[in-house]
């Protein structure tokens, strides 16, 4: 007599689980230092250029994109 082999899926493993905040994390820090080597850019070109140019229109001239979360980059 043959034996089956059934495999169900039912969830997630312990792995699948705990590399989906690992994943998450790495794209929020990642998207942190983005957004602090887009500001310290800003800052050092408003120094010297002594102009009013605007973070948004710095993040648009420089052709920044949006955070893998779909969020865009803030300025304070």
């Amino acid at each position: 007599m043959k034996k089956m082999n059934l495999k169900i899926d039912k969830g997630f493993t312990l792995v699948d689980v705990l590399l989906a905040p690992i994943i998450v994390k790495s794209e929020e820090r990642t998207c942190q230092a983005n957004q602090q080597l887009i500001e310290d850019g800003y800052e050092r070109d408003f120094l010297f250029a002594y102009n009013n140019v605007t973070f948004s229109t710095y993040v648009i001239e420089h052709n920044y994109k949006q955070c893998s979360s779909g969020k865009g980059y803030t300025y304070e």
